[in-house]
């Protein structure tokens, strides 16, 4: 009998992969109608840690700390301030005595819970990360005026759609930005975009990329100044649990448990 060879591996991770999304589709069909609406609530928000033992400071610049660069976490597609991944991250560069971490959520405009996944998602693509971007840009200059530093003393870290968030403030900030590390920039929804809306190597100074999904939701081929593939990106990664099939959140959430940091 013959041995199936990576053509045939890669065939049944898609169909199983399509076959996901179409119960993903059957199962968002029911919304959870005791979601309160966001519609009064800020499409971003960006909040500040200072300290790993302090409670975050909300939208106020004025407590950053002057003269030292400014990290900026960008959760992805469903997510928040609260992600698993955001806190992840967050608490090693505290952990490291980074000054001035900033994760920015914009969870307003990477979810709509009343649509499908898949609509959800889209909608997240068309209609949220350009936006987001947008109102990042704005908060960022206040910030870098009053700490006196420039966007090359700015290091971006998106997740995720995330990781397109940020390629969109680079490139709004006209690829001034210091460096953004993209981990696991989805492909997925972007075949047709330009880059001017997403992730690429003309967004900052040093673009790295992390692929974790490449062939089944993120890239194949490089996008940035250095792109690494970890493990030949594999999915899972090694030390990550599978994904929900009925959470596209978690399918998104899953490839950075171990190999991102």
């Amino acid at each position: 009998a013959m041995t199936p060879g990576p053509a045939a591996g890669a065939a049944c991770a898609l169909l199983s992969y399509l076959t996901w999304i179409s119960h993903l589709q059957v199962v968002a069909a029911f919304p959870n109608t005791t979601i309160q609406s966001t519609q009064s609530k800020p499409n971003v928000t960006f909040f500040i840690y200072l300290k790993s033992d302090a409670p975050p400071i909300i939208d106020d610049f004025t407590k950053l700390t002057p003269s030292k660069p400014l990290l900026l976490i960008i959760h992805g597609f469903k997510g928040d301030h609260t992600a698993r991944s955001m806190e992840c991250i967050k608490q090693a560069c505290l952990l490291r005595g980074l000054p001035n971490v900033v994760i920015m959520d914009w969870g307003p405009l990477a979810d709509s819970p009343n649509k499908s996944a898949l609509g959800a998602y889209n909608e997240a693509v068309g209609n949220g990360v350009v936006p987001a971007a947008t109102q990042a840009v704005q908060w960022l200059q206040k910030a870098l005026e009053y700490i006196n530093m420039s966007p090359e003393d700015v290091h971006i870290v998106g997740f995720s759609l995330g990781a397109h968030v940020a390629g969109v403030i680079g490139h709004l900030f006209n690829s001034q930005i210091g460096r953004i590390s993209g981990l696991d920039p989805p492909h997925f929804g972007y075949e047709n975009i330009a880059k001017e809306s997403r992730l690429d190597d003309s967004d900052a100074k040093f673009v790295i990329v992390i692929h974790t999904t490449a062939g089944i939701l993120g890239y194949t081929r490089p996008i940035g100044h250095a792109d690494f593939y970890p493990n030949g990106d594999v999915v899972p990664q090694s030390g990550c649990p599978h994904h929900n099939p009925i959470d596209i959140s978690e399918f998104f959430y899953f490839p950075l448990c171990s190999e991102h940091l």
